[in-house]
Order: C-alpha cells, then structure tokens, then sequence
C-alpha cells in the first residue's frame, strides 16, 4: 500500500468523514390546534390545567395564564417573560404547550438526516425540557450542558412564530462556529411556521442578543428507541455525505494494492458516549452511535464488511518501560483483580491483540537479563491502520491490584489502572474477496479467560 494513487483514495476517505452533518434545520406549518401556549409564574398561579388537556379556560389570555401563537400581544410576552424569571426558563412541569412535535415529520427528517439512521424499526424518543423566552438584549452565553442520560444523543429547540429582530443561534466546535437565524426562518415562511434545530452533544449553542421583540422556543432531549412511527408524508433525504463516504469506501476496496491480504480499519469515535467498564459487550452501542460514527457503520455493514465496536486498552511493561494498545471485544473491568502478570499479559491471555501500525514489522521485547544474540520474545500483535485517530470520546477506567507497591525495591502491591477507548473496527477480507460478514453460526473469535479471573458471561 505504498503507491501515491493508493494513499490518495485514502485521503479521499478521510475527507469524506469531516464533510458531515453536525446539526439539521428546518420549519414546519404551526396548525391551527398547536398555537396555545399555557403556564403558570414561579407562585403557582396562572393555568388551572397545566398538565391535562388545557382546552377549557377563559377565550382571552389577558390574565397572563396563557397566550396564542396566532395572535399574541406585546402584553402577553411581558407577561411571560415575567413569568420565568431571571434565567428566562420555565421548566415542563410549569407550562403545556398544544404543539406536539408527533405531529410533524419533525422527528423523521432528524432520524434521517442528523442520525443517519436508516434502520426501519426505530424512532426518535423526544422528551421536553424547558420552554426559553428571550427578551431585548438578552441572551445565553456558551455552554454544553450535562446531558442526562446515556442514550441522549441530542438537542432539539423548537422557536415559536414571535415578531423579534437578533437571536441567532451559534454553535461552536472548538475553531468552527456555525449560525442559525430562526427569525429569518420563521419570516420566510408564507403561513405561521416554527423553526427547529436539532444539533448533536458535541456542539456549545451561544444565543446572540435579541434586538427587539421576544423569541419563545421549547428545549427537547432526543434518543433513539427500537419503534417505528411512519412519517405522515415521504421526506427527501440528502445522500450526499453517505454517498461520498460509501464511494471512498468502495474505491479502496476496489484496489487490490489497499491491503492486498486484508486487515482490520479502525475509526476513532467521533462524538461522545457514556461507556461503563465490564460491560459484557458493546453491540447495544451500536444503536446509540451519531453522525459519522452511525453511517460508518451502516455503510461497511451494507458492504458486507464485518465492523464492530472493540476495546482499545493503554498498557505500559512496568520494568521493561514498552507501552503498548491492547485490542480486546470488552471495555472489561479488572477491579479489585490482582493481576499477577500485569495488565498487558492478561489482557492477551483474555485474546486481546497488541496493536501495531499496519505495514510495520513484528514487534519483539528486548530485556537486560538476555543474552547478546538473542532475538528476543515476539509479543502477539495484530496490524490496524488508522482511517481516523483513535480519540478519548468514549473512555472507560478502572482499578486493579499489581506487584510492585511497596517504594523503590518493587516489593508488595500496588494500585494499577486499566484505562481504554472504544473505537470502532472494520475487517477488510484480501483482494478479490472483501466481505467479512459471516453467516450465523460460523462465528468463531472468542475471548478466553485469564488465570485467577472469571470467564465473561
């Protein structure tokens, strides 16, 4: 895999995966039946019927209990503002609005566009947070909030059809910044429409200062779950970043230099995920995975690429200095074992691979005690390449007991850490034969267990 056109199409593939979607917008017709809007102030007084159907009040909404999107007053924004107090929130328990986001083909465009979720069977869970109002000068300042959650993969923010000048909406990545502008949004539409936004974890949403007028929004939680709601109506769906990413993909494998006996890719996770160590196995991640990281695997599954989430372990030879990544099935948990040989051992006895970079040599460990012309110990190892970076999104701890505690003679026992990343891992079969997907039951890698350690369940 030394050629230039090889390591072109290689370069191709790894642009393809920074060219993809972080966050989608979009507006949708505000019907006649989802412009009420009921709260109570931080007393308690105000809509009678918060949480049931709210359909049953008075006809005006001059006491302040509640307003609607079709014809809302100045007054009534006041109102309401003053109702949520400094920080500008009301939370869910204190509001019910008559828009439901079921009612939209809100939830699918997300599903399909922001997930790349092209399973059918599966839905996006929302769960409502909070309902914002923003005043003249106000804003929010920058922040990612902690999320909830293991299975919360995104925001959702929903902005009534409110006169109001300013407010966009920044989203932030470390040097990338992107812009939303709701009130455009909403302007354009020729009917009473919302503005939505649905963008991933990893982003920090900025609020600029609203010049005049009130943007209202509601703040939803959004998950995926295994059920399946049609859309009232077929969606156009951009292929164009999977498209891109499938032919990168394609190309490679179509080249019978690009790993001539095949090998294993790995992909660093992209965004950021809740991992616990001793998970028995990490196939239930799959269905959380987000953005680049979902159609990867989407993409090489449809390529009947074998692709799998692994454990990649940090491990270091206590005397002899060698640092090692041990590739092992589970983010397994060693704590309150005693690893008598180490970390790096066990996880090898378990049927961890040490990682080496594809195209290199054979790693072999070197000591003191050997001889002169001895070649050494060949340490079992396994070749990846890299398509992206392994990162620390999805990182996983835990302690473990190890020789070597008691100061600087080594003696007694002392507090190791087994620290690792998931990643994601796609084994490539050798030219001409590219599929890896074997047929039930023909499976047969297998993690062992290790001495003085309980098999994995």
């Amino acid at each position: 895999m030394s050629s230039s056109t090889t390591n072109d199409k290689l370069t191709t593939l790894r642009a393809a995966l920074t060219n993809t979607a972080l966050f989608c917008t979009g507006t949708a017709p505000l019907a006649s039946h989802s412009r009420a809007l009921f709260y109570r102030d931080a007393e308690g007084t105000g809509a009678k019927y918060v949480l049931g159907c709210c359909c049953c009040l008075t006809a005006r909404a001059d006491d302040g209990s509640w307003l609607d999107f079709s014809d809302v007053s100045d007054v009534q924004l006041e109102m309401l503002v003053t109702a949520c107090g400094e920080r500008g929130t009301i939370q869910r328990t204190r509001f019910s609005s008559s828009f439901d986001v079921h009612g939209t083909d809100i939830l699918e465009h997300i599903r399909t566009n922001l997930f790349c979720d092209n399973e059918e069977g599966r839905r996006v869970k929302v769960e409502l947070q909070q309902l914002d109002v923003h005043g003249s000068r106000s804003c929010s300042k920058s922040s990612r909030d902690t999320i909830c959650g293991k299975n919360v993969l995104a925001t959702l923010m929903v902005v009534f059809p409110t006169p109001y000048e300013g407010g966009s909406l920044h989203l932030r990545r470390g040097a990338e910044e992107w812009t939303f502008d709701s009130a455009a949004a909403i302007c354009a539409s020729t009917t009473p429409s919302i503005a939505y936004i649905a963008f991933i974890n990893d982003l920090e949403p900025e609020l600029a200062p609203i010049q005049s007028g009130y943007r209202v929004s509601l703040t939803y939680h959004l998950s995926l779950t295994p059920e399946c709601s049609s859309p009232t109506h077929p969606l156009p769906i951009p292929k164009l970043n999977e498209t891109a990413l499938q032919t990168a993909i394609q190309t490679l494998l179509d080249d019978a230099t690009f790993m001539p006996h095949g090998g294993l890719l790995g992909f660093g996770l992209q965004h950021h995920y809740t991992i616990t160590p001793g998970t028995p196995n990490l196939r239930a991640l799959i269905s959380s995975l987000q953005g680049t990281d979902a159609l990867i695997h989407h993409i090489c599954t449809h390529l009947s690429l074998k692709t799998s989430l692994k454990a990649v372990f940090a491990t270091q030879r206590q005397f002899s200095g060698y640092k090692y990544n041990v590739l092992l099935s589970t983010p397994r948990s060693f704590e309150g074992s005693y690893l008598e040989n180490g970390l790096k051992d066990t996880l090898v006895r378990l049927g961890g691979k040490v990682i080496r970079d594809y195209g290199t040599e054979e790693l072999v460990e070197r000591y003191k005690w050997m001889e002169q012309g001895d070649k050494g110990r060949k340490v079992d190892s396994t070749e990846v390449l890299w398509v992206r970076p392994l990162t620390s999104h999805a990182r996983f701890s835990s302690t473990y007991l190890m020789e070597g505690g008691g100061g600087r003679e080594g003696g007694g026992v002392g507090l190791g850490y087994a620290r690792g990343d998931v990643c994601l891992v796609v084994k490539v079969g050798p030219a001409g034969e590219r599929g890896t997907v074997k047929a039930p039951g023909e499976e047969g890698e297998t993690e062992r267990a290790a001495v003085g350690l309980e098999e994995e369940k």
